[in-house]
């Protein structure tokens, strides 16, 4: 995936890009933005050199937003899928229905747990292509 964002600070070897939200951020979600944000500012390694006011092309592996996608929507579907499979073991659906949301919660905080670590690894970040329109 691919965006276009400008400089917006530079900090040494690091860039603050600002990339505008498009129409396919309303749908995705990967990008971190909130309900009414209009941008997103990403602290960036600044391999390109970019300076305050240039427009960069930005990457983000194609399979890291599938593998995103998938963790973020499947742990918490598979874990109360499972809740509700071993729910199914008692007759009471007050049970059940505690189960399935019980296992769901965990799924949510494992996702979480998850997202915080895998912010500090480079290889999951998006990262400067190069330099699109020089100021």
């Amino acid at each position: 995936m691919r965006e276009v964002g400008k400089v917006t600070e530079v900090n040494g070897a690091q860039a603050v890009v600002r990339v505008m939200r498009s129409s396919a951020c309303a749908k995705c979600h990967m990008c971190s933005f909130n309900e009414g944000e209009k941008h997103i500012d990403l602290t960036l390694d600044n391999s390109v050199n970019a300076r305050v006011g240039d427009s960069v092309e930005l990457e983000m592996s194609g399979g890291y937003v599938l593998g995103s996608a998938l963790i973020a929507y499947g742990i918490p579907l598979v874990l109360a899928a499972v809740g509700l499979a071993v729910g199914l073991c008692f007759k009471n659906e007050l049970v059940q229905l505690l189960l399935c949301v019980a296992a769901l919660a965990v799924g949510f905080a494992a996702v979480g747990i998850f997202d915080k670590k895998i912010k500090r690894k480079a290889r999951f970040a998006p990262r400067i292509l190069r330099v699109v329109d020089a100021s």
